[in-house]
């Protein structure tokens, strides 16, 4: 794929900002807030700005490290906004090349606890990436398909969770990224694989910190009849197919 993919761009909202602003607050840049794009797609969670509210913090470095996966298992060419990695926020404002200040400048210090673990799981993400570990690097086609209702039933429904299965050159299910930016888990369907290849999972982030991207040793194979899992909510899971040989019985003597 020759398509660039990004969710956060250098005209606009840091990636931080996304979940954490849903009005630009461009006030600073001296035209009374008429400048910069009212189009951005954005979520605070119900609280405008930062917040001392640790349910609100928590569901936004949740929704943050949603994304990062999603764009990381994209075919085509990632744009990066520098600082992102790491949490960089703008306040608010949505044009800020005008701030020669702090609401501009990237800072590059990790001290804090929550910014070294973002850059940490977004360097081991990126690393997957270019190891081929997040799916196969071309494609024919993708396909999105709808989840089954919440589980355990409740209303409303999630309305907030997908499933994308991408096919290699032959036409086979390939790789798949399962998102649930709900608040509660969702039913999935599972495609099938040809025999020979059973879906193994790459990412779950419904796994502690540090460990949700498998290597090749602790990679989990889903059973052969799966045909269905359950993503806990704001978590995404990657699967990719792989070969699979049924270990042989021993012979008894």
């Amino acid at each position: 794929s020759r398509a660039v993919r990004f969710v956060a761009c250098h005209d606009g909202r840091p990636l931080a900002d996304v979940v954490r602003y849903a009005v630009k607050s461009n006030q600073a840049n001296g035209e009374s807030n008429r400048d910069g794009w009212d189009g951005e797609v954005t979520w605070n969670g119900g609280v405008e700005g930062p917040s001392d509210d640790t349910r609100v913090t928590e569901r936004r470095a949740k929704e943050i490290r949603l994304l990062w996966p999603l764009l990381a298992a994209a075919p085509g060419t990632l744009q990066l906004t520098a600082g992102d990695e790491r949490g960089r926020t703008q306040r608010g404002n949505t044009n800020a090349w005008c701030q020669d200040n702090e609401i501009g400048w990237l800072d590059w210090r990790v001290d804090d606890p929550e910014r070294r673990d973002l850059l940490a799981f977004v360097t081991r993400l990126l690393r997957a990436r270019l190891d081929g570990k997040l799916g196969p690097a071309t494609e024919s086609r993708g396909a999105l398909v709808q989840p089954f209702e919440a589980f355990p039933p409740v209303e409303p429904s999630t309305g907030a969770a997908f499933l994308v299965v991408r096919s290699n050159v032959d036409r086979e299910a390939a790789s798949m990224v399962a998102a649930n930016a709900g608040a509660v888990p969702a039913r999935f369907p599972i495609p099938m694989l040809p025999s020979g290849r059973r879906w193994r999972i790459r990412l779950d982030l419904s796994r502690p910190k540090g460990a949700e991207i498998f290597g090749d040793d602790d990679a989990p194979f889903l059973a052969y009849e799966s045909s269905e899992m359950v993503i806990a909510a704001r978590s995404p899971r990657i699967l990719v197919a792989e070969e699979f040989e049924l270990p042989k019985r021993r012979e008894k003597k």
